[in-house]
């Protein structure tokens, strides 16, 4: 997977603001996690013009994040910048419903939760945070675990974590015996 700082460092294009971002990062600069995002988005808006160019989509192109457990998910990891990145992954399952194989996902700020992609049945995810996802992807568990030790609600359904060995493992008990563990 990509990093945005890669992307940035090896971009060809003429877009301004990723040859801009392409000389900050050959001088070693830092991004902020909003231009980390608007790159990222550039990154998945190239995919998506490289999948459209050749004519038929590349199944290599994109996250699939239907792999996830169904529901509700939250998650808490290190983005490219050091920090941690909070998302909440809706992997819609309703037999019957419009929205059923739909995967949207939200990226937690504060209080807030703001839509940054989504992925359609059949296809692949298009949005930003994809290397934040990747790492999601990478280990669900854990980093459903890393949000429950942070905020202090389980990383499986944002109930509030009550007792010492749940809050130890950011996944509540009922959670826990869900997963098989």
């Amino acid at each position: 997977m990509t990093t945005p700082l890669e992307y940035a460092k090896s971009y060809e294009g003429d877009f301004p603001f990723m040859v801009a971002m392409k000389h900050k990062a050959l001088r070693g600069e830092f991004f902020s996690p909003r231009m980390n995002m608007a790159i990222e988005k550039c990154m998945a808006h190239d995919n998506k013009a490289h999948a459209t160019i050749v004519g038929t989509p590349d199944p290599t192109v994109g996250l699939d994040l239907t792999v996830l457990v169904k529901g509700s998910t939250y998650h808490a990891v290190k983005n490219s910048t050091g920090g941690l990145t909070f998302v909440r992954i809706d992997n819609v399952s309703k037999k019957g419903s419009s929205w059923n194989g739909w995967v949207f996902v939200k990226e937690i700020v504060g209080p807030q939760e703001n839509r940054v992609g989504k992925q359609k049945p059949g296809e692949r995810y298009v949005g930003t945070l994809q290397g934040v996802l990747g790492k999601v992807l990478h280990n669900p568990l854990a980093s459903m675990a890393r949000y429950g030790q942070e905020i202090g609600s389980c990383g499986r359904c944002n109930r509030r974590l009550t007792d010492d060995l749940s809050r130890e493992r950011g996944i509540g008990p009922e959670c826990w015996k869900a997963f098989g563990s």
